[in-house]
């Protein structure tokens, strides 16, 4: 099945689900690059710090706006580029030649996995149980802003309906605070996938999966405690979680699929965090 040019495949276990490949074929040839160009194994590649602040001329600067925002679309079906669109999509307000040496980088990513199978299990309605979500966080990542990045996803009997990468508006002190920021992007978004399954007749319970005890032990108390600095409309997850809205749960770090979204990652870790997600990676040069 072909919507919107994506391929759904029916199988005995499941859907299988692909990005558009046109989509990226057309970033790399806009870079410069070809189908027999060397690839490379990560999606991202972080700032030099030198040259990156070099402004681009405006017509440079109007084709990275265009090939940036092709990729912005493509990640929504891609867990594995989300947080390298992410930081690339950051320097469209003034494009330069850090954002180009980003955006090129992932060009040759593309050229090496141009696709990413996602799989979604058969399961029969009453066998629903619930809804995950998973969320995690890179403190401080950025190291300009030292702005930490949140990752989530959400999955609905083992298939992912949603996952995000977003840098955080403030400026965590600590790890524990920035974990805890995102586990309330994570909470801000579950519900609104139980009010759309309630909807379908799924009256499903929301989990929150985090690897930060001390995220949850914020998440699980009343009050700021020791934390001065919290700002109130943050709180309002520990009243969701005292009145039995949002189970939390402990992840271990290795298990959390959310990992993915926050950081770059080699080809390792970014193939075991989307078997997590029951994805893979489509490599042309491996046949699988």
């Amino acid at each position: 099945i072909s919507i919107l040019n994506r391929e759904i495949e029916v199988t005995a276990e499941g859907l299988k689900y692909r990005a558009d490949a046109k989509h990226a074929q057309l970033i790399w040839e806009k870079m410069g690059l070809t189908r027999e160009s060397k690839g490379v194994t990560t999606p991202f590649v972080r700032e030099s710090l030198e040259d990156d602040d070099v402004p681009l001329n405006t017509a440079d600067a109007t084709l990275y706006r265009q090939v940036a925002a092709r990729a912005n679309y493509l990640s929504q079906d891609r867990p594995d580029i989300q947080f390298s669109v992410k930081e690339i999509c950051g320097h469209m307000p003034e494009p330069s030649q850090g954002g180009v040496r980003k955006l090129k980088h992932l060009a040759r990513y593309f050229i090496s996995y141009p696709e990413v199978e996602l799989c979604f299990p058969s399961v029969q309605e009453e066998a629903l149980e619930d809804i995950e979500v998973y969320t995690d966080s890179d403190w401080a990542g950025c190291r300009r802003s030292r702005k930490s990045t949140s990752g989530g996803v959400v999955t609905i009997g083992g298939g992912v309906v949603n996952t995000w990468s977003t840098t955080q508006g403030l400026v965590a002190l600590s790890s524990g605070e920035a974990e805890y920021y995102a586990m309330v992007k994570g909470a801000i978004e579950g519900p609104g996938l139980q009010t759309l399954a309630r909807d379908l007749g799924w009256h499903l319970p929301l989990r929150m999966h985090a690897d930060s005890s001390a995220a949850k032990t914020i998440a699980s108390r009343q009050g700021m405690g020791k934390i001065r600095h919290l700002e109130v409309r943050h709180l309002w997850l520990q009243q969701v979680v005292q009145e039995g809205k949002l189970i939390l749960r402990k992840v271990a770090g290795k298990l959390n699929p959310a990992d993915l979204l926050t950081k770059g990652l080699g080809i390792m870790d970014i193939q075991k965090l989307l078997e997590l997600m029951n994805g893979k990676l489509i490599s042309p040069r491996q046949g699988s």
